[in-house]
């Protein structure tokens, strides 16, 4: 058995075991907090790249410069030629409620639906947990 007092030894990066389970829960509240967004688009049969032109016409710049977002994935579905996929998280509601108020907002909207089949899949994500992520 080590010689190492009991409390040394249940240390983890200088922390002992009820400091370390008040970290997780926080971290835990912090992620929960976060939103995330799914969407999936239809484009009308070839016109995929036009949608994407619209929306790097439109909403790429912001969302490069978007602090509330902590993350964007914009993609293209690969068991379907004409889906788009969107991935983002959020640092919380108030951050997507941002996107949709912007002043290009309606003419990105209005664009994007043209080239569109139908109503396009959107789902709110309540994180659990999140690779990386510190509190």
């Amino acid at each position: 058995m080590s010689q190492t007092p009991l409390l040394e030894r249940h240390m983890v990066m200088g922390m002992v075991p009820s400091r370390r389970r008040e970290s997780a829960a926080k971290l835990e509240v912090k992620i929960m907090s976060m939103k995330a967004l799914y969407i999936r688009h239809k484009a009308q049969p070839g016109k995929r790249d036009e949608v994407k032109r619209v929306w790097e016409k439109y909403a790429r710049e912001y969302v490069e410069g978007a602090s509330g977002q902590i993350a964007y994935v914009y993609g293209f579905d690969d068991t379907d030629p004409d889906a788009i996929v969107a991935y983002q998280l959020y640092t919380g509601d108030a951050a997507t409620d941002d996107f949709v108020n912007q002043s290009w907002y309606e003419d990105y909207q209005r664009e994007t639906a043209a080239l569109l089949v139908g109503q396009s899949e959107f789902r709110t994500i309540t994180p659990q947990w999140i690779k990386g992520d510190r509190a």
